[in-house]
């Protein structure tokens, strides 16, 4: 239930396409881009919300754009992901925040950041702008504040979703319930005559009641207190701008009702609903395994004015009769009462899991069930247990509001109940409450597979990886790392959701050992500790230059150019060197590379102002104790002429499974896909079309190279899982 929403303090209509949405995961600053839907404008102090196309129809009816929840959408936050709101004046070519949520450049606060002085107050609440706030404001520190008085947000409880579709003052003024303690039923709430009808009991005195009423956020109704209903009452509903509304409130009194109905029935030992028919007149509910049933006292609500037999406990061994008198006093009706007892399953985790539904559900979806398994591995909201050797044989418990059953431990032997799951497509036990039957077992041997291995049976498995070597060390900015096996065609991906200090190293191989996994959309495996990880191979890996950033990329004869880059090494980066010119074959005019940024690891070099019509060449050198790896590039000094926009393009989805989605391809020449030793294995050229469309189900699964050249050969290049 994610959503964000924009909001236009001016007068005039804003066009969104100068608009886009820088999205920062875990305090990472190399973010993605959210662009606004083609046309997508924003009314004077009016407001547009994106929303995640699953949330509740509270976020989704006053949605202006739904996006798909995966690990690159901008709806797509849990606590330490930022969100700048940028703005262009000059078609793309530069971009300027104008507002943020989160510190984008302070690093990854762990699980929040405070605001107007609630910890982690960005994780688990729901965060609203205050009225007097107008503009946006870069400055997060100050933004988010340290109590309620200097903050510009006000942190409410998470799922509070009213303060959505508009900001400064309300202008609703609605009354929304209308309840009196002598109704019959729910009144009658007329929104488009402004009319709210109400039915009272049979004798109720209709000179002097008053009313409990609900109105718009922000609103306040009058009069209030006790109101004399022999004619109606016009209700005055002032909302939060003070615009004002009338409402009529009619109250009449029933007839003396001759209905002997049983309305509610509820017992606190219950596990569902009562069914209640009223054709048959019978109750039938269930009730907890190992309730004792001889003595329970119901809770029963009957019609208006109605009377019902003993309330006193009960033996419900076997069916009760209840009388109910209706308030004519004569009529009456015999109602059966029917309480059974939970049966509740014992069953294997194999019976659990295993499935050949396309969909991976569990048999045993949304049923109550009791199992036992061996605990293997403890996460921060649940932990995993086994209860045997291979596939379908393990699953994932989540107890994070279990406060009665003990801590995990590995190798403790556990009986649980619980409720089965599919939390994102991945089986899970929740609602739990296990107690411990040894201490100290012997955990089931881990499975030893392969990547291709990694299908639906893994889930909550030891598994085990042997000769596997590391292709990208943090693929997404997520802490998932993948490596490679000879002669195996799949990639394995490695996340820490137990051990984060995995800190793979590129190239080196490894073997591996963890829990199988299944989370944003992908098969995992979770090492434990620094046992699971073990480092067969280590390479001494050449320093890299990354993530290189032109900027402006399209420069005037008026632009110095500044050129940024990531510098990193296994061990350390002994010397670093950056070199111009304006001929291919002399690249030999040395600048200065001075420190950006907070990591150590970033440099940059400005290359003077140059004529127009020249192509500027650029070389970058890096050197470690044993080996220099050079990077070379280009740019053309224009005059006016179009440029592509590489921050606008859209790649999508990323991981792909068939079809890859390429938009805003604005003056883009080809594009080029490379596996990761280089070879490339799809190429499109003389595009002429925004929008295309890349069919990649040939493709192995893997890491590749997305490479897009523009028409001054420019070129941009990011990484593109294949699943």
């Amino acid at each position: 239930n994610k959503a964000l929403e924009i909001y236009n303090g001016t007068e005039s209509t804003i066009d969104l396409s100068n608009y886009r949405i820088k999205i920062i995961h875990n305090g990472d600053f190399e973010g993605e881009y959210y662009t606004f839907p083609a046309g997508a404008t924003i009314a004077g102090n009016d407001v547009f919300i994106i929303g995640n196309d699953g949330a509740v129809s509270d976020i989704l009816s006053v949605t202006d754009d739904s996006v798909a929840w995966d690990s690159g959408s901008v709806v797509s936050f849990n606590g330490d992901d930022a969100r700048l709101l940028e703005k262009t004046v000059d078609g793309g070519t530069t971009w300027d925040s104008t507002d943020v949520i989160g510190n984008s450049i302070g690093g990854d606060p762990g699980a929040g950041w405070d605001v107007a002085g609630v910890t982690n107050a960005t994780k688990d609440h729901t965060l609203v702008r205050k009225n007097s706030v107008s503009q946006g404001n870069t400055d997060w520190s100050a933004s988010a504040g340290t109590t309620t008085e200097n903050s510009e947000w006000i942190v409410y409880e998470d799922g509070t979703y009213n303060y959505l579709g508009f900001h400064n003052l309300n202008s609703a003024n609605d009354i929304l319930s209308f309840v009196l303690e002598a109704q019959t039923g729910d009144a009658i709430i007329n929104s488009d005559e402004h009319k709210v009808t109400i039915e009272v009991g049979y004798g109720t005195d209709v000179t002097s009641l008053e009313p409990t009423i609900t109105v718009s956020l922000g609103a306040q109704v009058s009069p209030t207190g006790a109101q004399n209903f022999t004619d109606s009452v016009v209700y005055v509903v002032t909302a939060e701008d003070g615009t004002a509304q009338d409402w009529s409130a009619f109250v009449t009194v029933a007839p003396v009702s001759t209905e002997a109905n049983i309305l509610t029935f509820v017992l606190a030992e219950q596990t569902g609903d009562a069914v209640i028919n009223t054709t048959d007149t019978t109750v039938s509910i269930e009730v907890a395994e190992g309730t004792d049933v001889t003595a329970l006292s119901p809770t029963i609500t009957v019609s208006y004015g109605a009377q019902v037999t003993s309330t006193v406990p009960q033996d419900f061994t076997n069916p009760v009769i209840y009388t109910v008198v209706a308030e004519d006093g004569i009529t009456t009706k015999e109602w059966t009462a029917t309480v059974t007892i939970q049966e509740i399953s014992t069953v294997s985790i194999y019976d659990i899991q295993y499935t050949t539904d396309a969909s991976g559900d569990s048999p045993y979806l949304g049923q109550i069930i009791r199992t036992s398994g061996i605990i293997t591995g403890i996460a921060t909201d649940g932990f995993f247990i086994q209860d045997s050797v291979g596939v379908w044989n393990g699953v994932y418990v989540f107890n994070k509001y279990d406060s009665v059953s003990p801590a995990p431990v590995v190798g403790d032997s556990i009986a649980l109940t619980a409720q089965v799951d599919e939390y994102y497509n991945l089986t899970e036990l929740k609602n739990t409450s296990y107690t411990v039957e040894a201490s100290g077992v012997t955990l089931p041997l881990p499975a030893v597979i392969t990547a291709t291995d990694m299908t639906e049976g893994i889930e909550g498995v030891l598994i085990k990886f042997e000769n596997y070597t590391c292709v990208d060390v943090d693929f997404d900015g997520h802490s998932n790392s993948l490596y490679v096996k000879e002669g195996v065609t799949d990639t394995l991906m490695v996340h820490d959701m137990m051990y984060s200090d995995i800190n793979p190293v590129l190239n080196n191989e490894y073997t591996i050992t963890g829990i199988g996994n299944y989370d944003w959309n992908n098969f995992k495996v979770e090492p434990r500790d620094s046992n699971d990880f073990e480092i067969l191979i280590i390479v001494n890996n050449p320093p890299t230059i990354e993530n290189v950033v032109i900027s402006p990329t399209a420069p005037t004869p008026n632009d110095t150019v500044c050129v940024v880059a990531d510098f990193n090494d296994d061990v350390a980066v002994t010397a670093k060197h950056f070199y111009y010119g304006l001929d291919a074959d002399s690249v030999n005019i040395e600048l200065t590379l001075e420190a950006v940024g907070f990591s150590g690891n970033t440099f940059r070099a400005v290359i003077p102002v140059q004529n127009a019509g020249v192509t500027v060449y650029f070389r970058i050198e890096a050197s470690d104790v044993d080996s220099t790896v050079t990077y070379t590039g280009s740019y053309n000094v224009i005059t006016g002429i179009d440029d592509i926009n590489m921050n606008n393009i859209s790649i999508y989805p990323n991981p792909v499974n068939d079809i890859l989605h390429l938009d805003n391809l604005n003056n883009v020449q080809n594009i080029t896909i490379s596996n990761i030793i280089g070879q490339k294995v799809k190429t499109i050229e003389n595009i002429n079309s925004e929008k295309i469309r890349i069919n990649t189900s040939d493709l192995d699964r893997g890491v590749y190279i997305i490479s897009i050249t523009d028409k001054l050969r420019n070129v941009h290049s990011s990484k593109l899982l294949k699943k």
